[in-house]
């Protein structure tokens, strides 16, 4: 999408979405985003026009992450955060990124269904994770949680999270999800996952999985 293009193109969402205003517009990745610095300026202009609320990137590593973070003109930042891509991982630079008034979008919350996977059965690239992947079963197993309660639950007790993104296949799902976090858990539990370093931490990515 090219300078000109950008303001046609939100007229008709806009249009196609019944409303005045999108929140968030986002880079779709940090590739995007590092190769559009020159869209940034007219997205500036989009934004002071009421267009968009907020401007945002969708990233990956902690090495984006710190970029991102120190971009002034980025409002929110989606990024992978779940069980084992988890506060040990990413902590400070989540902390980080409050302080300097970031909104924080969560994705990947189930590691796309990683965490519900038979674990004899993992491809042989997973099975470095096999050792964590017990442990978080073991853990909701020891707190009678399902594992989907365990993934959203921890989540969604990170302060620095604003917002959590997954996908639903129907309205009944959606509420079930819902009704997971209605229950918050322990300061216990919550360090206990904290503690848990993945030391092989690229096959976090699922862009990986079938190179690794």
């Amino acid at each position: 999408l090219n300078e000109s293009a950008i303001q046609a193109e939100l007229a008709k969402t806009l249009a196609l979405l019944g409303i005045k205003q999108i929140n968030t517009y986002f880079y779709h990745s940090f590739k995007e985003y590092e190769s559009g610095t020159h869209l940034m300026q007219k997205l500036l202009e989009c934004k002071k026009k009421g267009l968009i609320r907020k401007i945002g990137v969708s990233i990956y590593t902690n090495d984006e992450l710190l970029t991102v973070i120190n971009d002034p003109d980025v409002d929110v930042i989606q990024l992978p955060f779940n069980l084992l891509d988890n506060y040990s991982q990413r902590g400070s630079l989540l902390k980080e990124a409050k302080q300097k008034g970031k909104g924080l979008q969560a994705r990947s919350v189930f590691l796309q269904g990683l965490f519900f996977k038979d674990l004899d059965n993992l491809p042989a690239q997973l099975m470095p994770l096999k050792p964590y992947l017990q442990d978080v079963k073991d853990l909701a197993k020891k707190n009678s949680l399902t594992m989907e309660s365990l993934c959203l639950q921890y989540v969604s007790a990170q302060k620095e999270i604003d917002e959590i993104i997954i996908g639903v296949d129907n309205k009944e799902q959606l509420i079930h999800n819902l009704n997971s976090v209605n229950t918050k858990l322990s300061a216990e539990l919550c360090e206990h996952i904290n503690s848990i370093k993945v030391s092989e931490n690229s096959l976090l990515y699922p862009y990986n999985w079938v190179r690794a």
